[in-house]
């Protein structure tokens, strides 16, 4: 389940430049039918960075990079921030 997760989305963030738009929007709802499927065990956290390339930082141009992790819900390694009886039971 993770790994498909994983891999779908690593495969369309490769293949999205060359897509139309009808198929990035069926595109959109495939990963979010996928991400609502994993949300009911697993925690899903994603960002977005802004690198260089390190051999010609002073002259390339940025590109996006996808950090993805997966994490189980019931990992105690979760904080929740604020009240107790906000943490949700996994």
């Amino acid at each position: 389940m993770v790994g498909g997760f994983v891999q779908e989305v690593t495969d369309w963030a490769d293949l999205s430049s060359g897509l139309e738009p009808i198929e990035r929007v069926r595109t959109a709802k495939r990963v979010q039918d996928l991400l609502r499927e994993l949300e009911r065990r697993f925690f899903v956290f994603a960002g977005l960075e802004a690198q260089r390339s390190r051999e010609a930082w002073w002259r390339s141009p940025q590109f996006p990079v996808l950090h993805l992790s997966v994490i189980r819900a019931s990992n105690p390694n979760i904080q929740y921030v604020g009240a107790s009886e906000t943490k949700q039971k996994v």
